[in-house]
C-alpha cells in the first residue's frame, strides 16, 4: 500500500494551480509521467470481467428462453425488474470501467532533482512523496499482461513505505533514470535524458536498458547483447 504523505496534503488547493506550486524552493522537475490509459483501465477491470460477462451471458440466455416460450404481458412487470437487479455484477463492472477511465486522468507522477511525487485528484494534491536520500531501491516489475500492453510498474522502496508508479509506458527507460537519480540526485535534465542506452536480449529479443544486469523478461544475463544506441 502507498502511504499517504500528510505533510504535503492540502485541502485548500485550487483548480488550475500550476504544477510548480507543489515544488520546494530550488526544486526542479526532471520528468513527468502518467499511467497508460489502456493498462490502467484493464488493471482495474480485468478481475471482474470474467464474472460479469459469464453472468450476463447466462441471464440473457434465460431471458431469451422466457420470451421465446411466450409469456403473458403482465409477467414482464416482474421479470424485467428482477433481471435488472440480478445483473448487478454486470452493472458493477461497467461502473468500474467508467471510474477507471476517469480516474487515470487524475494521476500524475513527477520526478524532480530531489524526490518522486504522486499527484492525484481532479484538484491535484500530493498523495505520496519520497526523497531520493530516503530511497533504498527501485524495483521494476513487468508481468505477462503488462508486457502485452507495453507497460510496467516501478516500486520505490524506503525503510518505512513504498511508492508504486503503476502502468508506466517505457518503464525500463524510466527505471534506469530513477536508478541514476538514486545514485546522483543532483543530475540535470540533460544528464538524465542521456541515461537511455538500450540492448537487445540475444535469448528472447526483448529490448531493455544496458544498465540492467539481466533481461527483465527472461532473466538472461546482460552479456553479449547487441547495443541499439
Amino acid at each position: 500500500m502507498v502511504k499517504l504523505d500528510d505533510n504535503y496534503f492540502s485541502s485548500e488547493t485550487k483548480s488550475g494551480l500550476d504544477i510548480n506550486s507543489f515544488l520546494l524552493p530550488s526544486e526542479n522537475i526532471l520528468l513527468k509521467k502518467y499511467p497508460k490509459k489502456s493498462a490502467y483501465v484493464a488493471g482495474k477491470c480485468l478481475k471482474l470481467a470474467p464474472i460479469a460477462i459469464l453472468w450476463a451471458v447466462i441471464d440473457i440466455s434465460i431471458l431469451f428462453l422466457i420470451f421465446s416460450s411466450g409469456i403473458p404481458t403482465f409477467a414482464l412487470f416482474f421479470i424485467i425488474p428482477f433481471f435488472a437487479l440480478h445483473l448487478t455484477p454486470l452493472w458493477a463492472w461497467i461502473a468500474s470501467l467508467i471510474k477507471a477511465n476517469r480516474e487515470h486522468k487524475t494521476i500524475l507522477y513527477l520526478i524532480t532533482d530531489k524526490r518522486i511525487l504522486e499527484l492525484r485528484g481532479d484538484v491535484k494534491y500530493v498523495y505520496a512523496s519520497v526523497f531520493f536520500d530516503e530511497i533504498k531501491d527501485a524495483k521494476l516489475n513487468i508481468g505477462f499482461v503488462d508486457k502485452l500492453l507495453g507497460v510496467g510498474d516501478i516500486t520505490i522502496i524506503t525503510n518505512d513505505k513504498q511508492l508504486i508508479l503503476s502502468d508506466i509506458s517505457d518503464s525500463i527507460n524510466l527505471h534506469t533514470k530513477i536508478m541514476a537519480l538514486i545514485k546522483n540526485p543532483k543530475s540535470t535534465s540533460d544528464e538524465i535524458e542521456k541515461v537511455d542506452e538500450k540492448v537487445e536480449c540475444i535469448f528472447c529479443g526483448s529490448v531493455y536498458s544496458a544498465s540492467e544486469n539481466k533481461c527483465p523478461s527472461c532473466a538472461a544475463p546482460n552479456k553479449g547483447n547487441k547495443k541499439l544506441n
